[in-house]
């Protein structure tokens, strides 16, 4: 006599820690001055030292920079009040934005010394991140472990109930089988 088929409902967990793969650094280049030649000559000269900076990465075989962006020079004045509400002198504002993606690291850190050494420009950010490519392989590892560890909790009940034999009928994520299994 052949026993019933016994369902077993069981989920799976994994979680990995991932490191980046890419690190974009952010600068902003920004001088006040009382004319405007006072404020743009240390940002034109900033930018065209950080541009030359870049393309010397650039020319390195394998090149550390994915890829790199500036934003053109801006140039603004406003004209300030003082406490009694009559206007001082015009102050000249020139600035810029430059973004540099890197793919290796060790470049980063001599990148972000050189750059800072620089009076007008500030490391806005640093942002650590992961390419599309890099988490959707990551993401499919998990998903295996994940199948794995229910597999391994099905085995072990299908163990203790004394049978031999599993087969797999559906998986899917909590929710979309019609129940929530509770947390364990």
């Amino acid at each position: 006599m052949t026993q019933p088929p016994v369902t077993i409902t069981v989920t799976g967990h994994a979680e990995r820690t991932v490191a980046p793969n890419r690190c974009t650094v952010v600068l902003r280049v920004h001088a006040d001055g009382s004319s405007r030649k006072q404020s743009a000559e240390p940002v034109t000269a900033a930018v065209a030292t950080i541009t030359d900076l870049i393309t010397e990465l650039r020319k390195r075989t394998p090149s550390p920079v994915k890829r790199w962006t500036f934003d053109r020079v801006r140039h603004s004045r406003r004209r300030p009040f003082n406490r009694e509400g009559k206007n001082r002198p015009w102050v000249y504002n020139s600035s810029a934005s430059i973004t540099v993606a890197f793919h290796e690291f060790d470049a980063v850190g001599a990148f972000v010394e050189r750059v800072a050494e620089l009076e007008v420009v500030t490391v806005a950010d640093l942002q650590w991140w992961i390419t599309r490519k890099a988490r959707k392989k990551r993401l499919a590892q998990v998903r295996d472990l994940a199948v794995r560890d229910a597999l391994d909790k099905a085995k072990a009940y299908t163990t203790s109930l004394g049978l031999d034999t599993i087969r797999a009928v559906a998986i899917a994520d909590p929710g979309m089988l019609g129940s929530q299994p509770s947390p364990v």
